[in-house]
């Protein structure tokens, strides 16, 4: 087993860095595996619908200079 050192709860730099080092590889040991489909579709729900937001403005955009 690795050497431990400990660390003060009162740093809040070195209580996240610790943290961040340690809980992957806890979770890893644990057989857990990261699974990023949601943020993925969250991201492409997003993206298309700033596509058709878009699209939508430069079609009102052209027919509304075209009628007046």
């Amino acid at each position: 087993m690795a050497s431990q050192e400990r660390i003060t709860v009162h740093n809040l730099a070195d209580l996240k860095n610790t943290s961040d080092d340690a809980i992957p590889n806890y979770l890893n040991s644990l057989k857990f595996k990261q699974d990023h489909s949601l943020v993925d579709t969250r991201l492409t729900l997003g993206y298309s619908a700033f596509a058709i937001a878009a699209a939508c403005f430069l079609w009102d955009y052209k027919l509304a200079s075209k009628s007046t």
